[in-house]
C-alpha cells in the first residue's frame, strides 16, 4: 500500500526551512541541496539538468558535476517525495505538492487591497534565503543577489503601503511594528527611520525618537559611509524643538456628538491624509460645524506632533487681527522688528500642527467687518506654502476658494439622529419629562421643520421643558407660513430658525427680552459685570437665558451666544431704537471706564494683570471705540473720560504691538471728531503718529506730530501732558531717522514737561530715549548716565517691563566699553524679569546677549549652553531675526573653540538669514565672522571676499569703528599670505583713520594685536605703541572684573595670552 504524499511548506524567506505539518524536515545532504530546491521553486519552470550542474558545480568537469547533481536530486526526492518531477534532461518543481512562502506573498500582493497586503506580509520571514552563501557557485550567487533585490523591493513596497494606511488610520502601534519589519530588511533606508521617529514623537516618546535618530546616523555611517540627509536633520530639529515646548491641546475635551458618527469618520480620514492641507466644513449657521470641528480636532490631535491650535475668529473684529490671534493662541507675544505675519509664518514653519479656525466666514470678503479680508486669505495661502507640516481645518458658512481647499459640506441631522438629540436635550432641561406618543410625533415634526438643525433642535427642546411639544410644532408651523412669503431671500433653514427664535422670544418676559437684545452688543464672550453694566442683567437673569439655550456659558465664568442667536437678538435690538441707543451708551461708558482704569503708564506695577484683562476684552474695547465715532454727531463726548481712555488704549496697543489696530481706531476717530475739538484732535494725533512710525511711515508721523504740537501749544491753558507726549514721540521719530541732535532736544523738552506734570513714568521714558540717542553715537558714558537715572525711576515705580529694557540697554553699553562683568550682571537681571513675565522674545534676546558677554569673558562652556537656549527660543517664537543673531554669535564661539566646520555652518546660516531679512548690519557682522573662520583654514580667497563684503557694508552704514576692525583683519590676512606690502597698505589705512581709542568695536584688543603684528613684521616702531595700548586696555578691563572665576577665564583667552606673551618677549629682548 502506497503512503499518502505529504503537503510541504517551503519557507524561503529568513533561514530556509521545509515543514510538513508541524514537523521540520531534516536530512538534506547539504546547503546546496536546499539552495537547488529553492532555485527550482522560485523559477517556476522546468530547468535543464546541465544548466543546474553548471550553476552549482561549475568548477568541476561535466562528469563530476552531473554526478553531484544526481546525488542531490536523489536526496531531495527521498526527503520530499512528490515535490520534484525529475526527467532525463530536466527537473521541475511540482507546485501542487508544496506551499512556497514567496509565491504566497506574490499571490496576495497582486490583489493590492489592504487585507490582501496584510495577508501577503505574514508570509515574509525576512531576507530571501537568509544565511545562504555558496562561494564556489558564482553564477548562483549572482542570480541570488538579483532575486534578493527583487524580493526586498516587493516586500518593502507592500510594507510601505500598509505603513501609510495604518498611519492614516491612527494605528501607530501597527505602523511601527511594520516599520520595524521594513528596517530589518533594509536598515540603511533613512525614510523608515524618519517615519518611526515621527510616530514616536507624536506619541510623546521623544527619548525613543531621538534614540532612533542616533541609530540611523550610526547605520548610515557604518553601512554607507554617508552623513544624514537634510530631511533627517530637519526632523531631528523639529522633534527637539517640540520636546522643549508644551504640546498644544485641543480647546475642549471631545464634545458629545449625536448622529455625526459617519461625518466624524470621514472628516478624520481627511485630517489624516497628508495630501489634504486645507479642509473647510461648510454649511448654514446652526448646523453644527463648530462642534464637528472641535470633535475632529480632539479625536485626531494625536496625529500632530505639536498638537492643535484653535483660533476662534469671532474673537477678532478684522481680518488683519488674525496673525495676532494666532500668536496669542501659540502663547507668543509680538517681537522685535518682524511683522506679526512673518512671526506667525516663522513660528509655524517647523511645527506639525492642526490649525482650527472657527467661524471663518467672519473674515471672508463680503462679511460685515471684512474690508481687508484678503489679509486673512493671503495669510492662509502663505501658511500652506511656507509651513509644510501645518494642516488647516476651517468651519465656515462659505468656502475659502483656494486651490488647496477640500470642501466638506455639512447638512442637518437625519430624522433618527435629530429625534435622539431632541430627547437628549429635553432630558437635560426636564429630567422627569415622560414623553407620550403624541410628543414623539410632534418632536419628529419639529425636527423635520428645522431640517435637522442641531441649534434649532436645542432651542426647541429648551422650550419643550415648559411647553407641550404639539403646541411648539403648531406654533412653529404658524410662524413659518408668513416667513416663507415675507423672507423669501433667506435660505429655508434660516427661515425655520428665525421662526423658532420668534417662538422662543414670545415666551420671554419683557425684561428678559430687553436683556437678550442688549446683550447682542457683545461680539464675543463677556463677563457678568459687563452684562450688568450694559443690559442691567445680573447672574440670575443670565442663568435663565442659559436655561432657555439662548445664552451659553464660556470658560472663566463668562457668557457667549451662538452666532445665529446673536444675530437674531441683534435684529430685535435694532428694531427698538430707544433701547439700542441706551445700550450703546452704556456699552461705551463701561469699556472706556474699564480702559481708563487700566493704564500701563499710570499703574505700571500692574502690567501683567492689565495686559491680561484688556486682552480678554479687546474685541469689545474696539467695538466701543468704533461706537464713539459712530455716535459722535448725536452724542456729547466727555472729554476727560475720553482722554483717560485714549491714553490707556495707546499704551496698551504699543505694549502689545497692535500698531495696525491702533492706527485704524484712531484714524477713524480723528476723521469724525468735530473741528472745534482742537484739544481732542491733538490728543488723538500725537498718539496716532507713533502707530504711523511703527508701521514704517516716519515722515507722516513727524508731520502729524509737528502740526499737532503747534496746535496744542496755542491752547490756554496748554495741555502739558499731551505736549510732553508729543515731544517724546518727536524724539522717537528723530531716533528712527538718526537725527540725534533732535533726539536730545525733544527728549529734554519732554522731560521738562513731564516734570511739570509730576509724571515720573514719562520722565523715565524721556531719559531712556536720551540714553539710546547717546548710545547710537558711541557716547557710552553719557548714555550710561541717562540709563541709570531712568532705571532708578522705573524701579521706584515697580515697572518690571521697563526695568528689564533699561537693564538691557545699560548692559549693552557696559559690554561695549569692556566692563563685561557689570554687563553680565545687568543682562542676568533683565533675563530674570523677562522669564518671570513670560516674555519669550525678550527672554531669548537676553539669553543671546548673555551668551555674547560670556564669550567676551572666556566662559565658553556657559556661552554654548546659553546661545543654544537662545536659538531654540527664537525658533520656537518664530523670530528669524533673533535666530540670525544667535547663529552669528555661535559662529564666533565655535571659531574661538577651534570647531571651524561648525563655525562655518553657523556663520553661513546667519549670513543667509540676514540677507533674507534685509538686515545689512548683521549681514556684515556675519560676513566678518565668516572671514575669520575661513582665514583660520587658510582659505584666503573666500576669506578676502567675506571681509570685503563686510567692509563695504560697514562703510555704507557709517559703522566707522567696525570698518576699522575689518580693515585690520584684511591686513592680518595679507600678512599671513606673505603679502607684506598689501598688509602694510591696509594697516596704514586703519591707523590713519584712528584718531582716538576705538569706541564701538566688537573686539578692540584683536584690532590692536593685528596692528602690532603687521607693523612688527616691517620693523615699524609704532608696533610697540599699539602693543602698549593693547596692554593698557586689557589691564583696565581685567581690573574691572570682580568675579575671580570670570577674571581667570578672561585672562586665559588666546588673544589676551598672546598680548601678555608679546609683552614678556619684548621685555626679555630689551633686558
Amino acid at each position: 500500500m502506497t503512503e499518502p504524499t505529504l503537503h510541504y511548506t517551503l519557507h524561503l524567506t529568513g533561514p530556509p526551512q521545509v515543514v510538513a505539518g508541524d514537523t521540520v524536515i531534516h536530512g538534506f545532504e547539504s546547503e546546496k541541496a536546499l539552495a537547488l530546491l529553492a532555485y527550482l521553486a522560485l523559477v517556476e519552470r522546468p530547468v535543464n539538468r546541465d544548466h543546474l550542474a553548471g550553476l552549482f558545480w561549475g568548477d568541476l568537469d561535466d562528469e563530476h558535476s552531473r554526478g553531484n547533481l544526481r546525488r542531490v536530486l536523489h536526496n531531495l526526492t527521498h526527503r520530499l517525495p512528490g515535490c520534484l518531477e525529475v526527467e532525463r534532461h530536466s527537473v521541475r518543481f511540482v507546485p501542487a505538492q508544496a506551499t512556497v512562502d514567496v509565491r504566497e506573498f506574490r499571490r496576495h500582493n497582486m490583489n493590492g487591497d489592504l487585507d490582501a497586503l496584510h495577508a501577503a506580509v505574514t508570509w515574509c520571514g525576512g531576507e530571501l534565503l537568509e544565511g545562504v552563501a555558496l562561494a564556489d557557485c558564482p553564477e548562483f550567487e549572482l542570480w541570488l543577489v538579483g532575486e534578493r533585490e527583487r524580493w526586498r523591493a516587493e516586500v518593502l513596497a507592500a510594507l510601505e503601503t500598509l505603513i501609510t494606511a495604518r498611519t492614516r488610520q491612527g494605528d501607530y502601534t501597527a505602523a511601527m511594528a511594520l516599520l520595524d519589519r521594513a528596517l530589518a530588511l533594509a536598515p540603511w533606508l533613512e525614510r523608515h527611520h524618519r517615519h518611526k521617529m515621527l510616530l514616536l514623537a507624536r506619541r510623546g516618546e521623544f527619548t525613543a525618537a531621538l534614540k532612533q535618530y542616533d541609530l540611523c546616523r550610526r547605520l548610515l555611517a557604518d553601512e554607507l559611509g554617508a552623513p544624514p540627509s537634510h530631511e533627517l536633520e530637519a526632523l531631528h530639529a523639529r522633534i527637539e524643538a517640540a520636546r522643549q515646548r508644551p504640546r498644544r491641546a485641543a480647546p475642549l475635551t471631545r464634545p458629545e456628538l449625536v448622529g455625526r458618527e459617519q461625518e466624524l469618520a470621514e472628516l478624520s480620514a481627511l485630517l489624516l491624509d497628508p495630501a489634504r492641507r486645507l479642509i473647510t466644513i461648510t454649511g448654514p449657521g446652526g448646523v453644527g460645524k463648530s462642534t464637528l470641528a472641535q470633535a475632529a480636532a480632539a479625536e485626531n490631535s494625536f496625529a500632530f506632533l505639536d498638537g492643535v491650535l484653535f483660533a476662534p475668529a469671532l474673537t477678532i473684529a478684522h481680518p488683519h487681527e488674525l496673525p495676532g490671534l494666532l500668536l496669542q493662541q501659540l502663547g507668543l507675544t509680538p517681537n522685535g522688528p518682524a511683522s506679526q505675519v512673518e512671526q506667525v509664518k516663522a513660528a509655524l514653519r517647523t511645527r506639525e500642527v492642526l490649525l482650527v479656525i472657527d467661524n471663518y466666514e467672519h473674515l471672508l470678503p463680503g462679511s460685515a467687518h471684512a474690508g481687508d479680508a484678503e489679509d486673512a486669505v493671503t495669510l492662509l495661502q502663505q501658511l500652506l506654502e511656507d509651513a509644510p507640516h501645518v494642516k488647516v481645518l476651517i468651519s465656515s458658512r462659505q468656502r475659502v476658494a483656494l486651490r488647496a481647499e477640500t470642501v466638506f459640506p455639512l447638512a442637518g441631522l437625519n430624522a433618527d439622529a435629530a429625534a435622539a438629540l431632541f430627547w437628549q436635550r429635553l432630558a437635560q432641561h426636564s429630567p422627569r419629562h415622560a414623553p407620550t406618543a403624541a410628543d414623539a410625533a410632534a418632536a419628529r415634526q419639529i425636527c423635520a421643520q428645522l431640517e435637522g438643525s442641531p441649534l434649532g433642535i436645542e432651542l426647541a427642546a429648551a422650550q419643550s421643558a415648559t411647553t407641550d411639544c404639539t403646541v411648539i410644532a403648531a406654533q412653529l408651523q404658524q410662524s413659518l407660513d408668513p416667513l416663507h412669503s415675507e423672507l423669501r431671500d433667506l435660505p429655508a433653514r434660516q427661515r425655520s430658525l428665525r421662526a423658532l427664535f420668534d417662538s422662543s422670544w414670545v415666551l420671554l418676559t419683557p425684561v428678559e427680552q430687553a436683556h437678550l437684545a442688549q446683550l447682542a452688543l457683545f461680539g464675543g464672550d463677556f463677563t457678568e459685570a459687563a452684562a450688568r453694566a450694559v443690559a442691567n442683567a445680573d447672574a440670575a437673569h443670565l442663568a435663565r437665558l442659559v436655561d432657555k439655550s439662548l445664552l451659553r456659558t464660556a470658560p472663566g465664568g463668562r457668557y457667549t451666544f451662538h452666532p445665529v442667536v446673536r444675530q437674531f437678538a441683534a435684529d430685535r435690538l435694532a428694531a427698538d431704537g430707544t433701547l439700542a441707543a441706551l445700550a450703546r451708551t452704556r456699552f461705551v461708558r463701561y469699556y472706556l471706564a474699564l480702559l481708563a482704569a487700566r493704564n500701563l503708564a499710570v499703574t505700571p506695577a500692574r502690567q501683567r494683570t492689565i495686559l491680561a484683562e484688556v486682552s480678554a476684552e479687546w474685541l469689545h474695547v474696539q467695538a466701543a471705540w468704533r461706537m464713539v465715532g459712530e455716535d459722535l454727531p448725536k452724542t456729547q463726548l466727555d472729554a476727560e473720560a475720553f482722554t483717560a481712555a485714549l491714553d490707556a488704549l495707546y499704551h496698551f496697543c504699543v505694549a502689545r504691538s497692535l500698531f495696525v489696530d491702533g492706527r485704524v481706531l484712531l484714524s477713524d476717530l480723528a476723521a469724525v471728531l468735530p473741528a472745534q475739538e482742537i484739544r481732542l484732535h491733538g490728543e488723538v494725533g500725537v498718539r496716532l503718529a507713533i502707530f504711523h512710525l511703527r508701521l514704517g511711515e516716519p515722515e507722516q508721523a513727524r508731520r502729524l506730530l509737528e502740526v499737532q504740537l503747534a496746535t496744542l501749544q496755542t491752547l490756554t491753558p496748554p495741555p502739558t501732558a499731551a505736549i510732553a507726549l508729543a515731544a517724546l514721540n518727536l524724539a522717537t521719530v528723530a531716533l528712527h531717522q538718526d537725527r540725534y541732535t533732535e533726539v536730545q532736544y525733544w527728549s529734554a523738552a519732554s522731560r521738562r514737561f513731564y516734570q511739570q506734570t509730576g509724571n515720573r513714568w514719562g520722565e523715565a521714558m524721556a531719559l531712556n530715549l536720551a540714553g539710546v540717542g547717546e548710545f547710537n553715537q558711541a557716547h557710552y558714558a553719557q548714555a550710561q548716565l541717562w540709563y541709570s537715572q531712568a532705571l532708578a525711576i522705573f524701579t521706584a515705580l515697580e515697572d518690571a517691563r521697563w526695568i528689564a529694557k533699561v537693564q538691557h540697554n545699560l548692559a549693552t553699553s557696559y559690554d561695549l566699553t569692556g566692563d563685561h562683568g557689570r554687563a553680565l550682571e545687568h543682562f542676568t537681571a533683565a533675563l530674570a524679569i523677562h522669564r518671570a513675565n513670560g516674555e519669550q522674545w525678550s527672554e531669548a534676546l537676553a539669553c543671546n546677549s548673555i551668551g555674547f558677554v560670556q564669550i567676551n569673558l572666556g566662559l565658553y562652556a556657559a556661552a554654548e549652553a546659553t546661545l543654544a537656549e537662545a536659538q531654540r527660543m527664537f525658533v520656537a517664537t518664530g523670530a528669524p531675526w533673533g535666530e540670525m543673531m544667535a547663529l552669528a554669535n555661535r559662529c564666533l564661539l565655535d571659531s574661538l573653540r577651534g570647531d571651524l566646520a561648525t563655525a562655518e555652518q553657523h556663520g553661513r546660516r546667519a549670513h543667509e538669514l540676514a540677507g533674507k531679512l534685509g538686515d545689512r548690519r548683521y549681514q556684515a557682522y556675519a560676513a566678518h565672522r565668516l572671514g575669520n573662520v575661513l582665514a583660520a583654514q587658510d582659505r584666503w580667497e573666500e576669506a578676502t571676499r567675506c571681509y570685503e563684503e563686510a567692509l563695504r557694508t560697514r562703510r555704507e552704514l557709517g559703522q566707522r569703528a567696525l570698518a576699522l576692525e575689518t580693515i585690520a583683519a584684511l591686513a592680518h590676512l595679507a600678512l599671513r599670505r606673505g603679502d607684506l606690502a598689501g598688509a602694510r597698505v591696509q594697516i596704514e589705512t586703519a591707523l590713519a583713520a584712528l584718531d582716538a581709542p576705538p569706541a564701538g568695536m566688537d573686539e578692540p584688543l584683536h584690532f590692536y594685536l593685528a596692528c602690532y603684528q603687521v607693523l612688527a613684521a616691517t620693523d615699524d616702531a609704532r608696533a610697540y605703541q599699539c602693543l602698549a595700548m593693547a596692554v593698557t586696555l586689557l589691564q583696565d578691563r581685567i581690573t574691572r572684573i570682580e568675579n575671580e572665576e570670570w577674571r581667570t577665564a578672561y585672562q586665559a583667552i588666546a588673544a589676551h595670552r598672546a598680548i601678555f606673551d608679546l609683552v614678556e618677549g619684548e621685555s626679555q629682548q630689551h633686558a
